[in-house]
């Protein structure tokens, strides 16, 4: 499944919300070769129960919406797994397996708070820039190029505090640029 395209009308999403509200229940994406399997703008999505695989971009991409995700599992994606571009992430139980790029991106005063997250054979963790906030309570990585890594040129910086954090076969633990704040399992990092 591509994007729409007609009549110069262009979505990057196989499936594109905008400024909507909508719920998905089990539901399956496979085999997608649009930019996104799932973009979402200006809008509340909610999902449960869903299972991405083979999707040739990214899994969700997100612009200032509020997402929740109750149950979701992602195999062989080929960007970003979750991106999220300022607004609101929330939920729970979440297992990305094989991501080209980052399990979760978030920028633009994104604010992410998750629970029991499980990535295997993933490039980057989690990436975050510019001020966003993100809380993650109960992480798994295993099989991982950089658990965590934050990017924040400019104050406000960003701030992640992770609890609960476990990972196995990392190259490397944690990035970050000064003035950016990380916490692991209530230690603060230093940048490097």
């Amino acid at each position: 499944l591509g994007q729409f395209d007609l009549h110069n009308i262009q979505t990057d999403g196989a499936l594109s919300i905008y400024k909507s509200k909508i719920e998905l229940d089990f539901c399956q994406f496979s085999d997608i070769n649009a930019k996104d399997a799932l973009n979402v703008v200006m809008s509340q999505c909610s999902i449960y129960n869903a299972t991405f695989e083979r999707c040739k971009g990214d899994l969700l991409d997100s612009y200032f919406s509020n997402i929740f995700i109750k149950s979701m599992e992602a195999t062989r994606i080929g960007k970003d797994a979750i991106e999220l571009s300022g607004g609101m992430l929330t939920g729970n139980h979440i297992s990305l397996i094989n991501v080209l790029r980052s399990g979760i991106r978030v920028s633009e005063s994104a604010k992410v708070n998750l629970a029991d997250l499980y990535f295997r054979e993933v490039e980057s963790g989690i990436y975050s820039s510019g001020y966003s906030n993100v809380y993650i309570n109960r992480i798994s990585l295993n099989n991982v190029e950089r658990g965590i890594e934050m990017v924040s040129d400019n104050p406000p910086h960003a701030e992640m505090n992770l609890v609960g954090f476990n990972a196995k076969n990392l190259k490397q633990e944690y990035m970050i640029q000064q003035g950016a704040v990380l916490k692991i399992n209530g230690y603060r990092k230093k940048a490097f």
